[in-house]
């Protein structure tokens, strides 16, 4: 897959608005979100300078939501942690997937039906604020 090298314009919270109805985000934290959607739950966090300690909180957050997710339903859906960016870099260590801003979208919302409409409704009762 190719990806563009324009520069993104729009910000993450506006793609993140952006995604189809069938894709629900929650605010976890000033600079977290829960995207659930038909392909899975993600957590993402944005790179604002320190692509390490953005890495860190995604996965940290991740961690958390799962715990959460533990207390409310028998079988709990994997959780992945992305951090969003505009560089263009790889580290094999970062703690979890880095994905280019331009790429946020087919991402969450290009793969498989992993997640059945009941669990899909009971993760929108977690108390998570929705992003408006």
């Amino acid at each position: 897959m190719f990806r563009s090298q324009r520069v993104t314009r729009a910000t993450l919270v506006e793609t993140l608005r952006s995604l189809p109805d069938a894709v629900s985000v929650f605010v976890i934290a000033d600079d977290a979100w829960l995207v659930v959607a038909p392909s899975g739950l993600f957590v993402l966090t944005e790179d604002q300078g320190d692509l390490g300690a953005a890495t860190l909180r995604a996965a940290e957050w991740a961690d958390s939501v799962r715990l959460k997710l533990s207390d409310e339903l028998v079988w709990i859906p994997f959780v992945d942690a992305l951090c969003v960016t505009t560089e263009a870099t790889f580290d094999p260590n970062h703690p979890c997937l880095v994905v280019p801003h331009d790429l946020v979208v087919p991402t969450i919302t290009g793969g498989p039906i992993t997640i059945d409409a009941e669990t899909l409704a009971k993760l929108a009762l977690l108390g998570f604020p929705v992003l408006s």
